[in-house]
């Protein structure tokens, strides 16, 4: 097949993919067009290679202010979205294990799908925490599970949004919603030195987003037996994408904690940071 044909055929494929996108949401902002999540990973990709080659000779910026402001920012939008999304889905009487997508303008399937424009753009902004890690040389903080989940997640989402803004989407977006509330409260706080000695809860977050995995990767297997008319591709790239997250994230958690007590309780001690252990007790990274 020449290049050119491929390109006409691939062009007409997604045409016709288009015309099946949800009506209500395919003219919101950043929602009609594939080039937004593409050209946002790319400049994302491109940041984290040139990032740390600039800062390599130059001192950390002190950016406290900025952090503080991003991070409460962040746990307001992600609690709106979750507040929204549990209302609303609780007074359309949606089913949480398996629901089809409603394309009705009613306030309560309306409000879902604006809470989930939001959580799409909310990935976004989250490319701002491997900026500021670049900003503040915290480059050992930019593993490939950081990265792969920041440039997946917005293509991902972007689906979500111009497809299936409802039906069991909601859930997803909702228990993610929840986990980013938590996360980013513990960041936002963990930006005051006086009270780090308090924040002993680093690794049940971990936990808390295994867990997350978890249940939406059984919600998706449920929704295919349930067949109740939410599509079933998306619910295959759902346990798809959730498996790699809790493979990922489960190997995080084994290095980052259970390799490190083993080590303990053989009585190696030292100093270990970014939320591993020291002297046997849990520390909070920068």
């Amino acid at each position: 097949m020449e290049f050119g044909t491929f390109i006409k055929e691939a062009k007409e494929y997604y045409e016709r993919l288009d015309s099946l996108s949800d009506p209500r949401t395919k003219d919101w902002l950043l929602v009609s067009s594939l080039a937004n999540p593409l050209l946002a990973s790319l400049i994302y990709l491109l940041v984290v290679n040139v990032g740390p080659r600039f800062m390599e000779k130059r001192q950390p910026f002190q950016i406290k202010s900025l952090m503080v402001i991003y991070n409460f920012g962040a746990t307001a939008l992600n609690l709106y979205c979750f507040t929204k999304i549990l209302k609303c889905s609780w007074k359309a009487g949606y089913n949480y294990v398996c629901q089809k997508v409603v394309i009705s303008k009613e306030p309560e399937h309306l409000g879902i799908a604006n809470a989930i424009w939001w959580h799409y753009i909310s990935k976004y902004l989250e490319m701002l925490d491997t900026i500021f890690f670049i900003l503040r040389k915290k480059d050992n903080q930019i593993t490939y599970l950081h990265v792969y989940h920041h440039t997946s997640i917005v293509a991902l989402w972007w689906i979500g949004i111009k497809w299936v803004p409802g039906g069991s989407s909601f859930v997803g977006a909702m228990i993610n919603s929840c986990v980013h509330v938590v996360m980013y409260s513990y960041y936002g706080l963990s930006v005051f030195p006086s009270l780090r000695g308090y924040l002993w809860w680093k690794r049940y977050l971990t936990q808390f987003q295994l867990v997350q995995f978890l249940c939406l990767f059984l919600q998706a297997v449920l929704a295919l037996r349930e067949d109740c008319g939410f599509p079933r591709w998306m619910a295959y790239a759902l346990i798809t994408y959730m498996m790699s997250m809790i493979l990922l994230f489960g190997n995080f958690y084994l290095k980052t904690y259970l390799k490190t007590r083993l080590k303990l309780s053989n009585g190696e001690n030292g100093k270990v940071q970014n939320g591993k252990v020291q002297n046997g007790k849990l520390l909070k990274g920068d």
